[in-house]
């Protein structure tokens, strides 16, 4: 750390931010040079980094260690000078110290080569950008990024498709111009395709008010099966109003639950 390098240090939980150069670190660490931080780190070990230290070292220790016989490797070699139970700790870790040491060293002659024409900003790849962003389904970066044509289902984004809650696309019969023709328009088993909401009996019934809910709720909570949809304000699931609920229990009989109207956008 030369002296025209400094170390910002964020502020946290109320207090200033901190500017440290290399007499800042030393007085902080209570060492002479800055060399000697990895040596203190190696003593003394950095959990959040996972480094393990000599157990039993703290940081008053280690900067009394340092103090004293000045880097990690000579504090070792005198390890049986150290009186006491400090001395046994420095032996018996001694190669966590080493290791310690140097996991704490950045390296600074790795052979990187620069060009900085790489780091140059350059035309976007908008063709690969768009099939990445749909791949991840990233629809609001993609349309920060690649404006409001990108559409991260794919498809023309002027015509809405159905989806199912988790987003996805789903499979949706062609829109109709009247209810028998959406009738004729969708297969199930079990019904033939001539059978509609035009020539079939069925009996619909409106629940809008508490007792009609209460009927509902015995008839479903005897039902063994029970087929349910939402009506809403359109096919798009993530910018639609719900406008109402449908229930089932037997063919030719619907239960229809009008929703009040709540604006959300």
């Amino acid at each position: 750390m030369k002296d025209n390098v400094f170390i910002w240090k964020p502020p946290a939980l109320g207090n200033k931010e901190e500017i440290m150069g290399p007499r800042e670190v030393c007085e902080r660490w209570g060492i002479n040079n800055v060399a000697q931080v990895v040596d203190i780190l190696g003593l003394m070990g950095d959990a959040v980094d996972n480094i393990p230290g000599i157990p039993g070292v703290g940081e008053k220790t280690a900067t009394k260690l340092l103090a004293e016989w000045g880097t990690l490797e000579n504090a070792i070699a005198n390890a049986d000078k150290i009186p006491g139970k400090l001395g046994e700790k420095v032996r018996a870790g001694a190669d966590s110290a080493i290791l310690s040491k140097k996991l704490a060293t950045i390296i600074t002659d790795v052979p990187v080569a620069f060009h900085e024409e790489n780091f140059c900003c350059t035309e976007l790849n908008k063709e690969k950008l768009s099939e990445i962003f749909t791949e991840l389904e990233f629809k609001s970066l993609g349309k920060t990024i690649l404006g409001d044509s990108f559409n991260a289902l794919g498809g023309d984004p002027s015509k809405p498709v159905q989806q199912d809650l988790f987003g996805n696309p789903t499979e949706a019969p062609a829109p109709s111009n009247t209810l028998a023709q959406q009738a004729e328009a969708i297969e199930l088993p079990g019904l033939a395709a001539d059978k509609n909401i035009g020539n079939t009996p069925h009996n619909y019934i409106l629940s809008d008010t508490p007792e009609k809910h209460a009927e509902l709720v015995a008839l479903l909570m005897q039902a063994p099966v029970i087929s349910f949809d939402t009506e809403t304000t359109g096919t798009d699931a993530n910018a639609v109003d719900i406008v109402g609920m449908s229930f089932s229990v037997q063919p030719a009989e619907g239960w229809y639950i009008p929703c009040r109207r709540r604006k959300t956008r």
